[in-house]
């Protein structure tokens, strides 16, 4: 009886935001992350009159041993590039190898993919280690941060190493993950980044919750006392 009443107290507070976390996250997504759509909404066509080497050349040329089958084409820096496993560009005009973006040239690209003068793409940051939207886009660290001077709000984060954009969020997005997934999965940054603090964090409380409610259960048997004349709310011990 004890147990059940002083730990459900908080408890049943944090099942409650689970619950109502859940049916926001019912209408909407979870955690920010960037479509298929929206790569091919941002993405430049690709300038095929410039692609002057087939992959095979390409990896020919830089004794490259891969599968031509896991490639992908597509625009960098407006030129034509192969993307190969395990990170490696090439660009298709000359062959070379592209070796990561600096600060002016993310911009660039950022201006370029929302079709903007690069004064309205702001510089915020560099980021070696992932911040509340790029929890789960660790595998493209560092990134550059950018802000977009538009009417959405729009936050950008571009990988130094391969020059893709490898999220987008805006005010709506970040708005809704605060209420919805950033709650209901625990995915506060400093316990989502630590992945065995996040998943105890998880299991204990889950556990607690689930324990909590087999008591109101066995309680709600045992504390059950039949009045005469029967009245159910006059026999139930705690209303």
């Amino acid at each position: 009886i004890q147990l059940h009443r002083y730990i459900g107290i908080p408890v049943s507070g944090i099942v409650v935001m689970w619950f109502l976390s859940g049916i926001v996250m019912m209408y909407t997504r979870g955690m920010p992350a960037l479509s298929e759509s929206q790569s091919l909404q941002l993405a430049s066509t690709v300038p095929v009159a410039q692609i002057a080497l087939t992959p095979a050349e390409v990896m020919r040329r830089n004794d490259l041993a891969l599968s031509p089958q896991a490639l992908t084409i597509n625009t960098l820096q407006l030129r034509p590039v192969y993307r190969f496993p395990d990170g490696i560009v090439i660009f298709a005009d000359d062959g070379e190898w592209f070796d990561g973006i600096d600060e002016q040239t993310g911009q660039e690209i950022v201006a370029t993919a929302f079709q903007l003068p690069t004064a309205r793409v702001v510089f915020n940051e560099v980021l070696f280690e992932p911040d509340q939207w790029t929890i789960t886009e660790q595998r493209h660290l560092p990134l550059l941060k950018y802000t977009v001077v538009d009417e959405h709000d729009s936050e950008v984060y571009v990988s130094m190493s391969s020059g893709e954009i490898a999220l987008v969020t805006d005010r709506k997005s970040r708005f809704l993950a605060w209420i919805g997934a950033i709650p209901h999965w625990i995915y506060f940054t400093g316990v989502r980044t630590n992945q065995p603090a996040w998943f105890w964090t998880i299991i204990i409380l889950s556990g607690i919750a689930c324990l909590v409610s087999v008591f109101g259960l066995v309680l709600l048997v045992t504390q059950f006392e039949k009045s005469s004349p029967f009245n159910l709310r006059n026999s139930i011990r705690y209303r």
